[in-house]
């Protein structure tokens, strides 16, 4: 039993890194996929200007305006739950989810009630939500 007591810090703290990795892996996924939605509406609006029909440089306002609403939407709402100005700047950059990930994976409070989880989880609803 000495040494399982002696082990047992360590093993925490093995739990504690396995967990955090298994969240990185996850947040690196939701971070990609945001990534990747933000990246697949500018090609979209681009192919519509290169178009360049009246039709289509239309179509292209509106991929744009939508996006910028939508960033801006999302921004609104950071600040307005209390994750703070830094947060809401972010956002209006697209750089929202990489900030959440990094203060998930190392567990940096945020702006709000400080559970950066929950700003994750709410970034996310946003995304979805005003897409």
């Amino acid at each position: 039993t000495t040494m399982a007591v002696a082990l047992a810090p360590d093993m925490r703290t093995l739990q504690q890194e396995a967990l955090r990795e298994m969240n990185t892996g996850a947040m690196t996924g939701a971070v990609l996929l945001s990534y990747f939605d933000l990246g697949t509406t500018v090609a979209v609006g681009f192919t519509y200007l290169q178009i360049g029909t009246p039709s289509s440089i239309r179509g292209a306002y509106t991929t744009f305006g939508m996006l910028i609403g939508s960033l801006a939407l999302q921004a609104i709402m950071n600040w307005a739950t209390g994750q703070g100005v830094v947060a809401a700047m972010v956002t209006l950059f697209g750089g929202k989810p990489v900030f959440d990930a990094y203060n998930v994976i190392y567990d940096k409070p945020t702006g709000g009630d400080g559970n950066p989880i929950r700003a994750l989880s709410m970034t996310r609803a946003y995304e979805v939500c005003f897409d």
